[in-house]
């Protein structure tokens, strides 16, 4: 399963930005809903996301 993720920028430090996230792969191979948990590169900040699914579709990120 591969898993994508598209982010124009570092997201600032009590800042807001998107990230958008997807799968390649047949999604039945993760048996949503998922836990998705995401972290800083280089710092301690870190989010977990519960009950996370991901659907269908060909749409492909920037």
């Amino acid at each position: 399963m591969e898993l994508a993720r598209w982010q124009e920028a570092p997201i600032p430090a009590f800042g807001a930005g998107a990230v958008v996230v997807g799968i390649e792969g047949e999604r039945a191979q993760l048996g949503c809903p998922c836990t998705l948990k995401l972290w800083e590169a280089t710092g301690p900040r870190t989010v977990t996301l519960e009950n996370v699914t991901f659907p269908e579709g060909k749409a492909k990120g920037p």
